[in-house]
């Protein structure tokens, strides 16, 4: 609802103006002439039986996004089944906008004035009903109610149940606007507008069964104050028939994502916004409390006028109204250590020297990106020549180390030799010293290894953590490359991985049918060097409303190499055992033009003695017009201590003239039971 751009506004009135012209056609002087020579009654204005109140209590319940899986605690609901409308719970609006400082016609160019006796319960069902009567310059009354002031809450589900009305120019809807923003747009503290605070419509549609047959909007406004605010929406067409009976029409809302639903059916997701608020960053505008609105319009710039076929009275029905949180994130513990050398060092100091015998650590870009660590930056120790212990020392500003977090440090370790690395815990005194001896196989590629500290206590706080390759050989860095180590996300955990776990079965992907809407519980390598792209879209369904799509590309004049890759890392910790049975599966279908290109679908563990599995390399052809279902039995290495990880990769090389587009849906990694 409210004020659109100006842009939007001119061009929506242009079509609905189209629209209604089409809809008149051979007997649209006829019809003209029958709304000009309407008698039209005049409302009573005056005292309402619905009537407010002052100083209601407004309740704000503490509600959680919704995860999967969530048991959903339903926290305040509307059933409608009281003799009359609850002025505690609802404000009945009254006049045409400019009551609330704001254009007549709601900023809208609407037609209607509302009256709060437009609405009404009848049978427990909420009936708002849009009358052909005056009331001053305006032919048109309705109602609008809110739980402004008296209800408001941020994050969880809300849903109703309404049943629509049909015909051209009615504009039901049920949305919500920010109670109490606190947000400021200028150096002086003046409070922002609409559309800098936000505004999110569940629900709205316009002509059923008119110009717009059945279509529904799910719309977001934000950005800056009006007329610089912007909106983002998506329209969808129910298959059934919106005004011939009752529907639910929900919306999940946490932090950073919005989805809608018809009768529990994902139709549309939205994640980009933004606010002009001064004192508020993303996620603002959608950060704050708000308040639930219904209402039923008459005219204006979206739908345009009504005509001689628009029924009145016309009613909105609502049943119910419901809000729902989803599930209190755990209880916090200890917080556990954990190193990376991605950002500028706030959480970590080599110290001056950097190392001390010789021994020297900075941070330096990763020599083999991808597979098992896939940062851009890490630690590189390079071991000169000097004293056989020479090492760095890395301390931790932000104080000791919790050992109820955990005492096991597992960490990442890149060596081109066999190595053996000395992993000491550094107390703040002599007798708080621990350490552990971790062996790597060299071998130039990314391992993990667990330094287990368990039922080893230590007298004193911990506050570094040191490192020593060889400890009792000099090193020879300046002339040997197989003394330049790399170490990389140091990670305290509760205990080291012991090969597999007591074992289970079930599915381990998260997201394989890419029903979130979003590529969320994926890894994407799709920007340079790889070059691609990865995105969940509906141009190609299969059975739900959403795939996925990975996309190389090569320019037929030849261009950079372009392989992106995608995967599902470090699953199924615990439940996978070594050596057994996981089938992996999946739905495809796309293309591969030009020469060179090809799919690859890999199944590994992450570890180095873990082996590797692979599951199937797809070439031409592959199944352009409907989709194909791979089933894959595979056997895990003999180490998954660290879970396995299915790789998705669509590989032109640097063969120009190359392009594989795959859609990929119900992926599914399932350890058999």
């Amino acid at each position: 609802m409210k004020f659109r751009s100006q842009a939007s506004l001119r061009l929506a009135a242009s079509l609905a103006a189209l629209l209604v012209v089409s809809a008149c056609s051979d007997n649209r002087l006829d019809q003209l002439s029958a709304v000009e020579t309407i008698d039209i009654p005049a409302a009573d204005a005056g005292p309402q039986a619905n009537q407010n109140i002052n100083n209601p209590t407004l309740e704000i319940p503490v509600t959680y996004p919704v995860a999967d899986g969530d048991v959903l605690t339903l926290v305040w609901q509307e059933e409608f089944d009281g003799p009359e409308i609850d002025p505690e719970t609802w404000f009945f609006a009254t006049g045409d906008g400019t009551e609330k400082g704001l254009p007549g016609g709601w900023g809208n160019n609407e037609l209607q004035y509302y009256l709060p006796d437009n609405a009404m319960i009848v049978n427990g069902v909420l009936e708002i009903t849009a009358r052909r009567e005056t009331v001053g310059d305006l032919n048109y009354t309705s109602a609008r109610i809110n739980t402004e002031d008296r209800f408001a809450f941020k994050y969880g589900r809300i849903e109703a149940s309404i049943k629509m009305p049909s015909g051209q120019g009615l504009w039901p809807a049920f949305w919500m606007l920010s109670q109490d923003s606190d947000y400021v747009c200028d150096e002086n503290g003046r409070p922002c507008i609409w559309a800098a605070i936000g505004e999110i419509d569940i629900v709205e549609a316009i002509n059923l069964d008119g110009t717009n047959g059945n279509e529904i909007f799910a719309t977001i406004h934000y950005g800056g104050e009006f007329p610089a605010n912007q909106s983002s929406s998506e329209t969808y067409t129910p298959t059934a028939d919106v005004t011939e009976d009752f529907h639910t029409y929900a919306l999940e809302w946490d932090e950073t994502q919005l989805r809608w639903y018809f009768d529990g059916q994902l139709y549309a997701v939205q994640n980009n916004w933004s606010s002009a608020a001064l004192n508020e960053d993303y996620p603002a505008p959608f950060n704050q409390n708000f308040h639930i609105l219904l209402n039923l319009a008459v005219g204006g710039n979206f739908p345009g006028s009504p005509n001689g076929t628009t029924p009145f009275p016309a009613t909105m029905e609502v049943d119910w109204v419901r809000v729902y949180s989803g599930e209190p994130p755990p209880p916090t513990g200890p917080e556990a250590t954990s190193v990376d050398f991605e950002a500028a060092p706030a959480s970590y100091d080599f110290g001056a020297e950097g190392g001390f015998g010789g021994g020297a650590s900075d941070v330096f870009a990763n020599p083999d990106m991808g597979g098992l660590n896939s940062s851009a930056q890490t630690a590189r120790m390079q071991k000169f020549a000097g004293e056989p212990f020479g090492g760095s020392t890395l301390t931790l500003p932000g104080g000791a180390i919790d050992f109820a977090a955990g005492e096991a440090f597992k960490l990442k370790v890149w060596a081109s030799k066999a190595t053996t690395l000395t992993f000491k815990l550094e107390g703040a005194d002599d007798a708080g010293d621990r350490e552990r001896l971790l062996d790597h196989s060299g071998d130039s590629m990314w391992q993990e290894l667990c330094a287990d500290f368990t039922g080893d206590p230590s007298s004193s706080p911990t506050t570094g953590i040191t490192f020593i390759f060889d400890n009792g050989t000099p090193g020879d860095a300046a002339n040997d490359a197989g003394w330049i180590f790399y170490y990389d996300e140091i990670e305290q955990v509760e205990s080291c991985p012991t090969g597999g776990g007591p074992g289970g079965s079930g599915e381990l992907t998260v997201n394989g049918d890419f029903e979130a809407g979003d590529t969320s519980g994926w890894t994407l390598f799709t920007g340079p060097p790889n070059n691609g792209t990865f995105t969940a879209t509906m141009a190609e369904a299969n059975g739900g409303l959403w795939s996925g799509n990975l996309v190389a590309s090569v320019p037929a004049g030849g261009g950079d190499a372009s392989f992106p890759v995608v995967k599902q890392a470090n699953i199924g910790v615990g439940m996978v055992q070594p050596d057994s049975t996981v089938t992996v599966s999946f739905d495809l279908r796309g293309s591969i033009a030009g020469t060179g290109g090809v799919i690859f679908v890999e199944f590994f563990s992450e570890l180095s003695g873990g082996g590797t599995s692979q599951a199937g390399i797809i070439s031409q052809p592959v199944p352009t017009d409907s989709w194909m279902n791979y089933s894959i039995p595979v056997t895990t290495g003999n180490d998954v201590s660290g879970g396995v990880t299915l790789q998705l990769k669509a590989d032109c090389g640097a063969n120009p003239g190359c392009t594989v587009d795959a859609y990929f849906d119900n992926v599914s990694v399932v350890v058999a039971e």
